[in-house]
């Protein structure tokens, strides 16, 4: 059983969340680029993965019976709901947008934030329309594209996460 523990300990701790991130917004940025679309599999399968991580830290809603701490737990569901609020706001866009914005970038923000925390979706997604708005400028001064030239966000989402990890080991305080 010590064994289990330690396990379920190492997969729900930082780093192992940060790698799932990092695989899973590279295939999607590669998905996104060359297709212009992400698997719903893979997403599952993420999204699953982020499920029994969250599973495996609700140890931390127990006392020493086994019973259920109602404050914790509500703030622990209050939590995770703001880490999914960027990504809800992206498929609200999508959806609103009828065609212009694209879904797949919500459902990924989706299991960005159910991997981490609200602070880091947050500025994952600013950092991520910076990346694209500067693109889109730098494209049109250029006269290689003009205001409806559809650019593969996820792309820019992996390259707004290679900042945010670069910021972690420098220890940035945002």
């Amino acid at each position: 059983m010590a064994g289990a523990f330690s396990f379920i300990s190492f997969i729900s701790g930082w780093p192992a969340s940060l790698t799932a991130v990092t695989i899973y917004l590279s295939v999607c940025a590669v998905q996104d680029m060359k297709q212009r679309r992400i698997s719903l599999r893979w997403s599952a399968c993420m999204g699953t993965l982020a499920l029994v991580v969250d599973l495996a830290k609700a140890g931390a809603f127990m006392n020493e019976a086994g019973n259920v701490l109602p404050r914790e737990l509500l703030s622990g569901i209050l939590f995770r709901l703001t880490c999914l609020a960027p990504g809800c706001l992206l498929l609200i866009l999508a959806a609103a947008a009828k065609g212009s914005a694209g879904a797949g970038d919500g459902i990924c923000f989706l299991i960005v934030g159910a991997f981490t925390d609200a602070r880091t979706v947050w500025i994952l997604l600013a950092a991520s329309l910076f990346l694209a708005s500067v693109f889109g400028i730098v494209l049109i001064c250029m006269r290689k594209a003009d205001r409806k030239t559809r650019l593969p966000f996820l792309v820019f989402a992996e390259a707004a996460w290679a900042i945010v990890l670069l910021s972690r080991l420098c220890r940035v305080k945002w």
